[in-house]
């Protein structure tokens, strides 16, 4: 179960950066455990419009891992619906 929860980890959060002009940014994840519910990721909203997220999701381990997952395909089908940062958020 555990080995499940992190490949399916690894494949919802980013590996890679986005090229963002005038931005230097790294990214490095190092769950406590195999996996945890910390999600985040980078998003290019329009031309000149970014988003970076980050959350936790309360708790450790495969729970966690799984409510992530499911946090990202929800966030993904707001920034899909929306593309203004203050009705993401709303």
């Amino acid at each position: 179960e555990m080995v499940y929860a992190k490949i399916l980890q690894k494949k919802y959060l980013p590996e890679k950066k986005i090229s963002i002009p005038e931005l230097d940014y790294d990214l490095f994840y190092l769950p406590l455990l195999h996996v945890s519910g910390d999600y985040y990721d980078f998003l290019k909203l329009s031309n000149q419009k970014y988003l970076f997220v980050l959350a936790d999701i309360v708790g450790h381990g495969v729970q966690a891992a799984m409510m992530m997952t499911v946090c990202k395909v929800l966030f993904h089908q707001i920034v899909d619906a929306y593309d203004q940062p203050s009705d993401i958020l709303e």
